[in-house]
């Protein structure tokens, strides 16, 4: 009788892990690591099914026997994620493309925490009332969710405090997100509302559906009320098939029909209304997926890239023509669609193989609505759900909120199938007499390891996550040292992210230069500091890349490294940053950045061997950038700066002009490009672009100098004293500014007694005013 009852206490507590995720899931998130909602959701969900999947277990241990769903479907379940696993292996991306570094919807560890999950949910809700019960649990999370949209629409997340100050927050992920969620929940209770209910529950649920389509109408997502009109006409049509045509259930597909047509053609009217503005989400066309996914399929067509690759596929294989636009350097962890950019991450086989299991359950969850007549809202629910799903997966890039709200769907479906009679169960004894019962224990205890395995990886990622965050905060606050402390605390607990390594790296550089701006610390002190912090950076700069070896931004933070070497004469240290630059490039070819970072290298040794001949060098590596992005202001810049130094006074110019086309409201750019004019004497170009300069920022010192000096030469001297009297109420005690102050208000030139014997002002390696508002000749 004990035995009994632990074994149904067991089973329930699997149950309720399942009814617990179900109900945080919509609305879970914790503002404690960088990213609130999906890492931690990530957490949720995997320690809740691990956590259903011990119970389970050890029910399964209790009574000697385990429950097994039977189905010739569930060899693609299984086919598709051992080839899923081969791919992470194969893939060469590093342990990311297994384990994962946060919320990635592709990596082997979530996709197989979220099948277990779907497999759990045939086992658990095996009958109509556990069912209904895992339904109402969803529900419930999704009323909380609605409450907190609500709430931030009509600007009451103030009240809340915290992330909900921020109008545009939300549980779910995306902005886009939050309408195709809606959706998700309209399809669950569109079933129950239309027939087979009455009374308070039709009013409950009736509230509900319009509350849903309110949120929708805010959010004006145009793919979420294409959705949810087809599924109107789907459902009419089954309606009207099956003979149940009810007066209310006719009214209710046509009004979702109709507010669907509005709300597609129409998207911007309540939003205009209710005054909320919907951010900016900026995604790959389908065009583009499919071009870039076809040319990475030719290195790999049977493994793909890996899992989570999709971002490395990007930067191989992006269309030049990305690079006219603004988002020319963005970095896309998906393409158009889930599936599409699947293809080319998990390769040919995987894809195949998912989408088999995906059509042969849609068939089976068809036979099911068509056949079986008994419990028909339940099962409708279910398939619209999954029929949904599908269509998420295909046309948008869902995060992994809505990858979960998926694989939620495939189990509701296959426990619908199993409650219906299309799959069997069968149950199994697993302790037998002789070896059998051995392996059969043994198996049992595996998975049982297997099952705290995952806890550790869960835990660890998560863990890591916030350390990380600390350390994010820590840096903002220029505490290096608290950021390095808990950075190290980060990569000890999970060694597997390269993006710690990479952050380390970047730290210690920083410290690498800080050292040698210290003048009050003895040399041999000095030298010892330096050496260590250099090392350091060096050493988990390479580890990033051991780590994530397809990621072109950790050779480029190497790369940074020894151009900063260059930079204090080290030997060997150009052609190492060279190296790492073009290692680089291999990984992302069509990055002007890059052609831009390598003639840094060679502009940093020209400047301090005085060789000209390097200037030559970096000069192509910049045309090389301007080939692929010809609107690249930066590269123009440092053009302009090149044939500056050459002695090339029109081609400077020329550059000068091109970058400031191009980015005229840098003020950077502009100040140069004046420097340039009035080194040239074209004084009344050079005033021109100086006062554009100081009308977009009225605080640019230096800006102001050359201005001020520009109204002296023209015999301005009221225009000239005006000017630096500003510039010395920014820079009270600069004795330069009070030299030229005394000049001008005796009569005498601005510059008297100042430039000679040195070079004019315009002719100095650093400017006149140290406001840090200047880059210098090495861009930086």
């Amino acid at each position: 009788m004990n035995t009994t009852y632990n074994e149904d206490r067991f089973y329930k507590l699997a149950q309720w892990s399942i009814l617990l995720l179900v109900f945080l899931l919509p609305f879970w998130f914790l503002p404690t690591t960088l990213v609130p909602v999906e890492f931690n959701k990530v957490l949720l969900v995997s320690a809740l099914v691990i956590a259903s999947f011990i119970f389970y277990l050890t029910h399964a241990i209790l009574r000697a026997k385990i429950t097994v769903v039977s189905h010739r479907v569930l060899l693609f379940f299984i086919a598709t994620l051992l080839f899923w696993f081969l791919s992470s292996i194969f893939s060469g991306i590093g342990p990311q493309s297994i384990f994962g570094v946060g919320a990635e919807t592709t990596s082997f560890f979530n996709v197989f925490i979220l099948f277990l999950l779907s497999w759990l949910i045939a086992v658990l809700f095996s009958d109509t009332v556990s069912l209904k019960k895992l339904f109402f649990f969803f529900s419930a999370g999704f009323v909380v969710f609605a409450l907190f949209i609500i709430f931030s629409i009509f600007g009451l997340g103030k009240f809340l405090g915290g992330v909900f100050v921020n109008q545009n927050f939300n549980t779910i992920g995306s902005w886009n997100s939050i309408g195709l969620a809606s959706g998700f929940f309209l399809m669950m209770i569109y079933a129950f509302l239309a027939q087979g209910s009455d009374g308070k529950k039709r009013w409950i649920l009736g509230v509900l559906f319009a509350i849903f389509l309110f949120i929708m109408a805010v959010i004006s997502f145009p793919l979420s009320w294409a959705f949810l009109g087809f599924f109107a006409l789907v459902y009419l049509s089954y309606a009207i098939w099956r003979r149940h045509v009810d007066g209310f259930a006719l009214l209710l597909s046509i009004l979702l029909l109709s507010l669907s047509v509005f709300g597609f053609t129409f998207k911007s009217v309540v939003p205009n209304i209710l005054s909320v503005s919907s951010p900016v989400e900026v995604g790959v066309s389908h065009g583009a997926t499919f071009r870039v996914v076809k040319d990475a399929l030719k290195d790999n067509i049977i493994f793909g890239n890996g899992p989570t690759s999709f971002r490395y596929i990007w930067d191989s294989y992006k269309p030049a023509d990305v690079n006219r636009t603004v988002f020319w350097a963005s970095r896309f962890d998906a393409g158009s669609s889930y599936l599409l950019s699947l293809l080319g991450e998990v390769g040919m086989v995987a894809w195949i193989l998912f989408l088999g299991f995906l059509a042969y359950l849609w068939y089976l969850g068809l036979n099911l609505v068509s056949v079986v007549a008994k419990k028909e809202n339940l099962f409708l629910s279910s398939f619209f759900l999954f029929s949904y799903t599908v269509l998420m997966w295909m046309f948008f890039p869902v995060g992994y909120t809505l990858l979960v709200f998926g694989f939620l769907s495939i189990g509701f479906l296959l426990a619908s199938l199993r409650i219906g009679g299309l799959i069997k169960v069968y149950d199994i004894l697993i302790f037998g007499e002789g070896s059998m019962g051995f392996v059969s224990a043994m198996a049992m205890v595996l998975l049982m390891i297997a099952g705290i395995f995952g806890f550790y990886v869960a835990g660890s990622k998560y863990v890591g996550q916030v350390l990380f965050s600390q350390a994010a905060k820590a840096f903002s606050e220029n505490n290096l040292d608290l950021a390095e402390k808990k950075l190290v605390s980060a990569s000890r607990v999970d060694s597997r992210n390269s993006v710690y390594m990479n952050s380390f790296s970047q730290i210690y550089n920083i410290k690498s230069q800080l050292v040698l701006q210290d003048r009050a610390t003895p040399a041999e002190l000095l030298n010892s500091r330096f050496k260590d912090a250099l090392d350091g950076s060096i050493a988990t700069a390479q580890e990033a890349i051991r780590l994530s070896p397809m990621d072109f931004e950790n050779y480029r933070s190497l790369g940074n490294i020894y151009r900063f070497l260059v930079s204090i004469n080290a030997e060997g240290s150009r052609d190492a940053a060279i190296v790492q630059f073009d290692e680089a490039l291999k990984r992302s070819p069509k990055n002007p950045s890059l052609f831009r970072d390598k003639a840094l290298v060679y502009i940093s040794e020209a400047v301090n061997k005085k060789d000209n001949s390097l200037l030559d060098m970096a000069q192509k590596e910049l045309e090389k950038a301007i080939e692929l992005k010809p609107d690249y202001a930066a590269a123009h810049f440092l053009l302009a700066q090149i044939f500056d130094a050459k002695g090339d006074s029109a081609g400077a110019i020329k550059g000068g002009e091109a970058a400031a086309l191009i980015s005229p409201n840098d003020v950077g750019t502009l100040f140069q490009l004046g420097l340039l004019y009035h080194k040239a004497n074209r004084l009344k170009d050079a005033e021109i672009v100086l006062k554009r300069t100081v009308s977009i920022n009225p605080n640019y010192s230096n800006a102001r100098y050359f201005l001020g000096l520009i109204y002296d030469k023209t015999k301005r001297k009221n225009d000239a004293i005006a000017e630096f009297e500003k510039i010395s109420t920014l820079n009270p005690g600069n004795e330069e500014i009070e030299k030229i102050l005394s000049n001008l208000n005796s009569g005498k030139s601005a510059l008297f007694g100042i430039s000679p014997p040195g070079p004019s002002p315009d002719e100095r390696k650093e400017t006149p005013i140290k406001d840090g508002s200047v880059r210098s000749f090495l861009g930086q």
